[in-house]
């Protein structure tokens, strides 16, 4: 395994593998006072923003501006990992792994099996736990922040056809090996730092 990765992954402060940086980003939250301009309860424009929720004036409304949970899989066959080529914004074109939001009700682990049904047409039975980051995820002019949790699965090679990837959610699926990860074409902050966790365990 090249030196790189694991350098790179090395950068850790605070017990946190994205460093001061990302500590500082992870807690600049962006203004987002212009996405309602009228109460969605009563219409009046008495709604302001108290840096977490909405609150009317006039009649009292709130709406909390609450952090979604989202879930990944590094799934690992022989020492590379997947990664499918998104076929949506945000983040067009870019590497992502295969996951997607925590719907209401559900368990990240039902989640991510779900996801994975829908994007590869095959679901890891066995996953296990890596760890949580924070994310923002852009989508028709709103940032969500999220809470993207990272789980781990193994494939054997002989396995890797039973993967059927939906033209829909992705444009292609590559297997690349951990050691030669195209870390700026990586979609999202929080999947770095999943993958070079991951690095480090391995």
């Amino acid at each position: 395994m090249k030196k790189e990765p694991i350098s790179e992954a090395r950068n850790l402060q605070n017990g946190s593998p994205a460093g001061p940086k990302f500590a500082r980003e992870a807690v600049e939250l962006g203004d987002p006072r212009e996405l309602f301009r009228f109460c969605p309860s009563c219409g009046s424009t008495g709604i302001g923003w108290s840096g977490r929720f909405w609150r009317c004036g006039t009649c009292g409304f709130e709406y909390f501006h609450n952090v979604a949970a989202a879930a990944g899989l590094i799934l690992n066959s022989g020492g590379s990992c997947l990664f499918l080529r998104r076929a949506k914004e945000p983040r067009r074109g870019c590497l992502a792994l295969p996951g997607g939001f925590v719907d209401p009700g559900e368990a990240a682990e039902r989640a991510l099996q779900r996801e994975c049904r829908e994007e590869l047409g095959w679901a890891p039975e066995n996953l296990r736990f890596l760890a949580s980051y924070p994310n923002r995820y852009t989508f028709k002019g709103v940032e969500y922040w999220t809470c993207d949790l990272f789980f781990i699965a193994d494939l054997n090679k002989k396995d890797i056809d039973r993967l059927a990837p939906d033209p829909e959610e992705s444009t292609g699926m590559e297997w690349i090996e951990f050691s030669s990860i195209p870390w700026p074409s990586i979609a999202f902050e929080s999947t770095r730092q999943a993958l070079r966790q991951y690095l480090l365990r391995i």
